[in-house]
C-alpha cells in the first residue's frame, strides 16, 4: 500500500510502503532472512458453497478446479524453494476457503512437494482447516499419512436451524459423532471454532452449544469467536433486508463470552490465548502463537498474505494471473510492501497480548535498544487510559494483565499502543 494509506497499526493489519518491483523486493527480503521461528501458509480459496459470514471466500469450485489448483501449488512450492526454503519451518497451515475440499491424492501431492523441498522442524505443527463432513475415511487416511497432526474445524454452532441460516449444510446433530470419529484416530489434535453473537442467538442456545461441546465431543481444543457483521459480506445484506434475525447486542455477546470463560475454568481447560483453549497438551495452537508475534510467514496460493525480511507479501487473487506467473516459475505476487522500522516492536506487543495476555513496557521496548527509552515512555503514557477503561490491571514488576473485557475486544487497545510506540521514530 502507499505511504499515505490510512491503514493503522494493528493485530491484523499494518501500514507498509508498496515497492515498485515486487519480484526484486522479494529477493532482497529473502536475502535479509534469518533462521527465526516461522510459519508456512498455503491458501485454498475455494469452497463448495459460501457461508454468509465468511470474508475469505473467493469462489466455488468443482473437483477439476481443485485438482488444477493443487497442481499449481506443487509448482509454486517447487519453484520458490531455493529462495524461501533455507530455514526450518515450525508450523504449516492450510487455510481457506475450504482446504478439506482437496481430494486425497491432490493433498498428498502437495504435501510430498512440501516435504521434499522445505525443512520442517521435527515438532512441526501441520494444520488443515475445513469442514468435518469433508473428512471421509479415505481422505482422512491420506491427510494423516502425509503428516497432518492438527485439524481446525469450523463448527460455528451445533444448532441446525442457525446453521441452515448461515449457509452450513451438515445437521448439528451429526457433528459430535463426526468429530469424535476423527479424534478417535489418536493421530492429530482436533480443534473446533464456535461463534457467539449469531443472528437471533439467545443465552440459552449458547449454553446448549457449550454443553454439547463439553459433554458430547472429545475434541482437543476450542476457539471462541464473536460474529461481527462487516460491509460487503452477504451477512450484512441479509441483516439489512430482514432475512435474518438481528445480532445480539454487544452486552449480550460479552455475557456469552464470559459464560464460555466460566465453562472453561470449570473443566480445567488450558488457556492458550484470549479466545483459544486446549483440553489436552497435544493441542499447541502453534501456528497462531508464532504468527501473533508477526514472525516470518511464507505465503503460497492465491490471495495468500505473508511476511519476510521486513516486508509484507500479498499474492494475486486473480486466477488467470496466478496460473500465468506460476507456470512461468515466478512467485505470483500482487504486491510487496516495506514495513516501517517500528514493526518488530509491534510484533512483540501483539505476541505478548495474544500468548501471555499481558504486557510489560520495558520488555517490549527492549526489542529496539536504540530507542527503548522513548518507546517505554510512550507506552507508559498510553497505558493508564486502558487501565481506567477496564482493559488492563496493574500487576507486579511493571506488568499489566488483560481483563475479561480486553480478552473480548483487545484490538482497539493494541492499535492504540502500537501507534504510541511508533512515536519513538517520529
Amino acid at each position: 500500500m502507499k505511504g499515505n494509506d490510512p491503514i493503522r497499526r494493528g493485530v491484523m493489519g499494518y501500514p507498509s510502503e508498496e515497492l515498485s518491483d515486487p519480484f526484486a523486493a522479494l529477493e532482497e527480503a529473502a536475502s535479509r532472512d534469518t533462521p527465526s521461528r516461522r510459519t508456512l501458509y498455503i491458501h485454498i480459496p475455494f469452497c463448495r458453497s459460501r457461508c454468509l459470514f465468511c470474508p475469505f471466500f473467493l469462489d466455488t469450485a468443482d473437483e477439476e478446479t481443485f485438482h488444477n489448483y493443487a497442481r499449481l501449488l506443487c509448482r509454486e512450492l517447487e519453484s520458490s524453494a531455493d529462495l524461501l526454503g533455507r530455514f526450518p519451518v515450525n508450523a504449516v497451515y492450510f487455510g481457506g476457503g475450504t482446504p478439506t475440499g482437496l481430494a486425497a491424492e491432490d493433498f498428498s501431492a502437495v504435501m510430498r512437494t512440501l516435504r521434499s523441498r522445505y525443512r520442517l522442524t521435527n515438532d512441526c505443527e501441520i494444520t488443515v482447516e475445513g469442514r468435518i463432513d469433508d473428512l471421509s475415511s479415505g481422505k482422512l487416511d491420506a491427510y494423516l499419512e502425509s503428516g497432518v497432526n492438527r485439524f481446525s474445524i469450523g463448527v460455528q454452532t451445533f444448532r441446525t436451524e442457525t446453521r441452515r441460516l448461515l449457509g452450513r449444510r451438515t445437521s448439528g446433530t451429526e457433528i459430535p459423532a463426526l468429530l469424535n470419529r476423527v479424534s478417535a484416530r489418536n493421530e492429530a489434535s482436533v480443534v473446533v471454532d464456535l461463534l457467539y453473537g449469531l443472528p437471533g442467538q439467545t443465552a440459552e442456545q449458547w449454553t446448549e452449544d457449550l454443553r454439547i461441546l463439553m459433554e458430547e465431543t472429545r475434541v482437543s481444543g476450542v476457539d471462541f469467536y464473536h460474529l461481527k457483521s462487516r460491509k460487503h459480506l452477504p451477512l450484512e445484506n441479509h441483516l439489512a433486508a430482514g432475512r435474518l434475525p438481528p445480532l445480539p447486542s454487544l452486552d449480550a455477546a460479552f455475557a456469552m463470552f464470559r459464560e464460555a470463560l466460566a465453562r472453561m475454568e470449570e473443566c480445567g481447560a488450558i488457556r492458550l490465548s484470549p479466545m483459544h483453549f486446549a483440553f489436552e497438551t497435544r493441542e499447541r495452537n502453534l501456528n497462531n502463537s508464532i504468527s501473533a508475534y508477526k514472525n516470518v510467514c511464507l505465503p503460497f496460493g492465491m490471495k495468500a498474505v505473508g511476511r519476510l525480511g521486513g516486508c509484507r507479501i500479498l499474492q494475486s487473487a486473480d486466477a488467470g494471473e496466478y496460473e500465468r506467473l506460476v507456470m512461468e516459475d515466478r512467485k505470483p505476487l500482487a504486491s510487496v510492501g516495506m514495513l516501517p522500522p517500528d514493526f518488530p516492536v509491534s510484533g512483540e506487543l501483539s505476541g505478548e497480548l495474544y500468548n501471555r495476555r499481558s504486557l510489560n513496557p520495558g520488555r517490549i521496548a527492549a526489542v529496539a535498544p536504540e530507542r527503548s527509552g522513548r518507546i517505554r515512555e510512550s507506552l507508559e503514557r498510553a497505558i493508564p487510559k486502558w487501565v481506567e477503561a477496564g482493559y488492563l490491571l496493574p500487576a507486579r514488576n511493571g506488568w499489566f494483565r488483560m481483563t475479561e473485557l480486553a480478552d473480548f475486544t483487545h484490538r482497539p487497545m493494541a492499535t492504540d499502543l502500537m501507534e504510541a510506540a511508533a512515536e519513538a521514530w517520529q
